[in-house]
């Protein structure tokens, strides 16, 4: 059964896993001769987009054991089919000038997604239901008057954020720009992927408190591409996520490879995203500061801008529709500040929208994170159980502790939709009692997701931290 709500805790939980980031694989090949290079030298030559390939292009395998042999693993609830990334496969990418083509064959079917940002259009397309699904971005993220294969028809609202988000080599490096700040981070080697020579980044965890090992990853030595990348969790030998090309060019890409045709007879859905958002406004003054601007530079205005949006948990309180519960007696993280999600954008103390997240992070070539978390607190009309959309009021987030060791609390007023679907959620991997409030709960070697109601208020609890520290969180918040 499609469900919105168990989609967006599973979302969570790789997001826990990979900092929003889908990542992953390989053990060292041969070493190959290339000059010296300092971590910090490698990072900053990695994040140097204007000296990138145009296009990138190759055959690509990933593995995926952070679920185990749990159903949504293996389909048993209907998520494989929308993201095949859930489970371990294979598959082809391409990627040029603001253009992506990924196709995928892995255990939860097989799929392809081709997603245009001139034309703003995404196509999806799964072959076990023979159904395409066209999503077209309205607003500053995308043209709103493309036509033909790649973007024609319009429809209602997006029931859903385009599935599954393509694992492009620049979002793995915008990963590991942002993790190397938690992280230690050695050159420790010379490898061979996919016939090219590269560097081997290791990045270890300064800290005791996450789930979380380290990270490795392979970086092209001439090209300072991420060609793979493994996720190691605490206390395991081998990975629990990764991913590699097997083969890999730089070589320019035909546009046809872009173009998207159904299949003929094949059943096919358009919906729009509206990237405009309910704080035009705040959202405009932003996106001109940042217009013109390099991508790190629209970054940093976008997080001066999310500065403005940190509240105490009082201010929170205020802002919110129900009775705010935090960790109480928990000494083991300190609460830091909290976020009020209200129509999908974060807002200040006094209430008023900061930016719309979906219009931001669309306009900076983001994806389905961004846009599930938008609309995991109400920015875009999602699905409900039975296909109405969900009327979901202000959200709170709180985070407590810092870097990979923190936890994040999110709450909202249950509604019938919500209530429904959380009937519907499927015995995951764990259960746990907060004294007569059974809660639901996503365990995995990188990290844990809790959800539960009580007293008429939805929560989620998430961090990449072991299952013994979720539960001990959960059970102090009243």
């Amino acid at each position: 059964m499609h469900n919105r709500l168990f989609r967006t805790i599973v979302l969570v939980a790789m997001a826990a896993a990979l900092g929003g980031v889908l990542v992953a694989v390989a053990g060292a090949d041969d070493s190959a001769p290339l000059p010296g290079m300092s971590a910090p030298e490698l990072l900053a030559r990695m994040g140097d987009h204007s000296r990138a390939p145009a296009a990138i292009s190759g055959d690509i395998s990933w593995t995926n054991d952070l679920f185990g042999q749990a159903a949504i693993a293996t389909g048993d609830v209907g998520m494989a089919a929308q993201s095949p990334l859930i489970a371990s496969g294979s598959g082809r990418l391409w990627a040029q000038e603001g253009k992506v083509r990924f196709e995928s064959q892995g255990q939860g079917g097989d799929q392809v997604l081709v997603a245009n940002a001139e034309a703003g259009t995404v196509w999806t397309y799964d072959f076990a239901g023979d159904t395409a699904h066209l999503y077209r971005l309205e607003g500053d993220g995308g043209s709103s008057s493309a036509t033909g294969a790649d973007g024609d028809g319009t429809g209602p609202q997006a029931q859903d954020s385009p599935s599954p988000e393509a694992p492009t080599p620049e979002r793995v490096a915008g990963f590991l720009q942002s993790a190397a700040r938690f992280m230690n981070v050695d050159v420790t080697g010379q490898t061979v992927v996919a016939g090219r020579e590269a560097y081997v980044l290791t990045m270890t965890l300064a800290a005791t408190d996450t789930a979380l090992g380290k990270v490795e990853t392979a970086i092209d030595g001439r090209t300072f591409v991420p060609l793979r990348l493994d996720v190691v969790a605490k206390g395991y030998a081998t990975s629990t996520l990764s991913f590699r090309f097997d083969r890999v060019s730089y070589e320019p890409v035909s546009d046809a490879v872009f173009v998207f045709t159904p299949p003929e007879g094949a059943k096919v859905q358009r919906d729009t995203i509206d990237l405009k958002g309910e704080s035009q406004k705040a959202d405009k003054a932003g996106a001109q500061e940042a217009s013109g601007a390099s991508r790190a530079d629209a970054m940093e205005q976008v997080k001066k801008l999310a500065r403005t949006a940190l509240l105490t948990r009082a201010e929170a309180a205020r802002l919110v529709d129900f009775p705010l519960a935090w960790a109480r007696d928990y000494a083991a993280r300190d609460f830091r500040w909290a976020y009020v999600f209200d129509k999908g954008a974060p807002v200040d103390a006094l209430g008023a929208p900061v930016f719309d997240m979906a219009k931001v992070f669309g306009g900076l070539g983001g994806g389905g994170a961004a846009s599930d978390a938008a609309g995991a607190s109400g920015a875009s009309s999602g699905d409900a159980a039975g296909g109405s959309s969900p009327t979901t009021g202000p959200m709170a987030v709180q985070l407590y502790g810092e870097g990979f060791g923190s936890i994040a609390l999110a709450q909202t007023k249950t509604t019938a939709e919500i209530r429904d679907q959380l009937k519907q959620l499927p015995e995951v991997a764990d259960s746990i009692d907060l004294g007569g409030v059974q809660a639901k709960a996503v365990v995995t070697p990188l990290g844990s997701v809790v959800v539960w109601e009580r007293d008429g208020v939805t929560s989620i609890a998430a961090g990449m931290v072991p299952r013994a520290d979720i539960v001990a969180f959960v059970a102090s918040v009243r």
